[in-house]
């Protein structure tokens, strides 16, 4: 139990010894544990784990979270007590407010089971009075009173109970379920990120920045709390870290830009102070002090640094995305958020003097899409007179030849010393897998079709031999099929439809198969 006395600790947070498991026969009944706190290893050996799984959490936005009348004299009971329990450490300020509203009292008479082993629990469990005792496999391994609680991890997995918890004494409990624990963590997260999104597009050298990357410096900031009276930035001091202010008022003092003195300014709830720091480590114009107690989101240089990089380079990097975009054979296609970062993440600056040749039409050429920074470059055909116009700075060129032709149908002359950022074919068919994605050719998506067909493995052609493993929800078994008179080996993951319905799975299932249909590797069919 999380705070109960006796000998060790669960894995639920009760106190249990090593219990015996239960004695089960044959090897398909050992592998259906599923539910079961733990198996008996082949050969009477250590007993297999329990299943622990999460179950996804769905984000309901007009969710009431439930409030149940108490005492300020219990509220402050219960906030004692889950205070150092690692499961509340992270718990902001609203979020704790609303778990406290949502504890119910719950009775248990003497010798009512609160909790039974090997059942999956949903519940945390606080002790006002009375007395609980814990027993393992029927023996008594240890006792808690008012003041403890227990089956903590109930609220962030659905994992069989270690022990089982029965009322010794007629008992007062303040219990929380796991979804209403989940709802209210997970709705404090996106209500705080969208809070620090709103908070970030203020700031003028960000405001042009996807969503994408502002929920990324939305995840890497950190709660920083300051009493009254508090410097929170000295005058004179490098800059290393950005706030954003969420709770109390902040004064600016003593402020001084080139050799200008200006009025002292106060801070409130949305504001910001310190945004250059992200920019540069330049001393601090101003003392900035804390006149209330503040709660701040801070995000520092380094934090930055590590998760973004430089400025200058995520600028480049939302333009080279929104001209990648722009391109007609990616603006038609079903390329992801995922799959665009990836591609320009692969993309390469590359300089030419003027003069220089990029590719020559009907000749050989790395196939490569050219979008110009700076400089000019002319484009001629002699095929295909509408194609020919020059390249500035902001435009692009190569597309149509990169998806649809082995050779150029065109001629690139650089006329004016240029800057580009290049994605080739190689790189881009690295990370869509197939260019059939970008092209509207009927013919080649038939032709990649039958591919696709040709190599699947039909399950009818496969013969079982042996279970190489088990999961929470089904097995992985060692498969195999005669091909050509050679016999090919796999392993087979099999699933039980029921379980994932059951445990709210299939959203996970499905993800992990897209992931692994866009894997190109030979062991993944």
């Amino acid at each position: 139990m999380g705070n109960c006395q006796d000998k060790s600790k669960s894995r639920d947070g009760s106190s249990a010894p090593s219990g015996q498991p239960a004695k089960r026969s044959g090897r398909e009944s050992m592998l259906d544990i599923t539910g079961k706190s733990a198996t008996q290893s082949k050969g009477g050996g250590a007993p297999r784990l329990a299943n622990i799984f999460m179950s996804p959490v769905k984000i309901e936005e007009n969710y009431v979270f439930p409030k149940f009348v108490k005492t300020d004299d219990e509220r402050e009971f219960i906030s004692r007590i889950t205070k150092d329990n690692f499961i509340f450490e992270s718990v902001g300020k609203e979020e704790r407010t609303h778990l406290l509203d949502a504890f119910e009292s719950y009775r248990a008479p003497k010798g009512e089971a609160i909790i039974t082993e090997g059942e999956v629990g949903d519940y945390f469990y606080v002790i006002q009075s009375g007395k609980v005792a814990f027993t393992v496999d029927g023996e008594r391994v240890g006792d808690a009173g008012s003041g403890r609680s227990f089956g903590d991890l109930a609220l962030l997995y659905d994992c069989p109970r270690a022990a089982t918890c029965v009322a010794v004494e007629a008992c007062e409990l303040w219990r929380v379920d796991q979804k209403t624990f989940r709802q209210i963590l997970a709705n404090g997260r996106v209500n705080g990120d969208k809070e620090t999104i709103e908070s970030l597009q203020k700031v003028s050298f960000l405001k042009d920045l996807s969503n994408e990357y502002l929920a990324k410096m939305a995840a890497a900031a950190e709660a920083k709390t300051f009493k009254t009276g508090d410097v929170i930035i000295k005058k004179g001091d490098p800059g290393k870290d950005f706030y954003i202010i969420k709770e109390g008022l902040c004064k600016v003092k003593d402020i001084e830009v080139g050799g200008q003195s200006y009025a002292d300014q106060i801070l409130k709830v949305g504001d910001f102070f310190g945004e250059r720091a992200i920019v540069t480590d330049e001393p601090r114009v101003a003392n900035i002090v804390a006149t209330s107690d503040v709660e701040t989101l801070c995000l520092s240089r380094d934090a930055f640094l590590n998760i973004i990089g430089p400025l200058e380079t995520l600028m480049e990097k939302e333009s080279d995305l929104r001209g990648l975009k722009a391109v007609p054979v990616f603006a038609a296609s079903d390329v992801t958020a995922f799959e665009y970062s990836e591609l320009v993440g692969r993309m390469e600056e590359v300089t030419f003097k003027a003069g220089a040749d990029l590719y020559n039409e009907g000749k050989e050429w790395v196939p490569a899409i050219y979008f110009v920074r700076k400089g000019k470059v002319q484009i001629t055909s002699k095929s295909n007179k509408k194609m020919e116009r020059e390249a500035t700075a902001g435009g692009f060129f190569g597309d149509v030849s990169f998806v649809f032709h082995k050779d150029p149908i065109e001629t690139a002359i650089v006329t004016e010393d240029a800057t580009f950022v290049v994605l080739t074919k190689d790189n881009c068919k690295a990370v869509l897998r197939t260019m059939t994605r970008l092209s509207q050719d009927p013919e080649k998506i038939k032709e990649e079709k039958a591919k696709k067909e040709k190599a699947l493995v039909k399950l009818e052609e496969l013969k079982k031999h042996r279970i190489l493993g088990v999961g929470t929800f089904g097995k992985v078994w060692l498969v195999s099929r005669e091909v050509g008179g050679q016999t090919q080996a796999y392993a087979l993951k099999v699933q039980r439809k029921r379980q994932l319905l059951r445990h709210s799975q299939v959203e996970g299932v499905i993800r992990e198969i897209k992931v692994m249909a866009g894997l190109d590797h030979p062991f993944i069919l």
